[in-house]
């Protein structure tokens, strides 16, 4: 008998390596992309990046929205590398009037034909906008 064990967003598996894989295929992640964490002597695979939230503000890079995914380890011990929780400002278009244009440290820049809320450090091509 196999058994599931769910701690915080890690879960782990306990069995044979066709249940681990049977598990992977259903939860639909790649078994042969299980990676071995450095300082466990298990496997560990995240599973897929969930869709982003939904905006918790309408413009100005005033709202935030996030994305999570789970960590699926062999061993409580084993930890997956990297951010179980992705965190982003959303909707950058300038709010209007009465409004402030931009929240925080953000300021209107020229953006896509418009203006966006954008920092100091972030550069923008015709599509897109990097924070550096």
């Amino acid at each position: 008998m196999h058994s599931l064990i769910v701690l915080s967003m890690v879960v782990c598996w306990l069995g044979s390596g066709e249940a681990q894989s049977t598990l992977s295929g259903a939860l639909g992640v790649d078994a042969n992309a299980v990676t071995t964490s450095p300082n466990c002597a298990g496997t560990t695979e995240w599973l897929a990046w969930s869709e982003w939230s939904s905006c918790s503000d309408t413009c100005g890079s005033c709202g935030i929205h996030t994305r999570t995914r789970t960590c699926l380890t062999s061993s409580v011990l084993c930890t997956c590398p990297g951010e179980s929780t992705m965190i982003e400002y959303c909707n950058l278009f300038v709010c209007k009037y009465p409004r402030d244009s931009c929240c925080f440290n953000f300021t209107p820049r020229p953006f896509s034909g418009s203006f966006a809320c954008l920092d100091a450090n972030s550069t923008v091509t015709a599509t897109t906008v990097t924070s550096t």
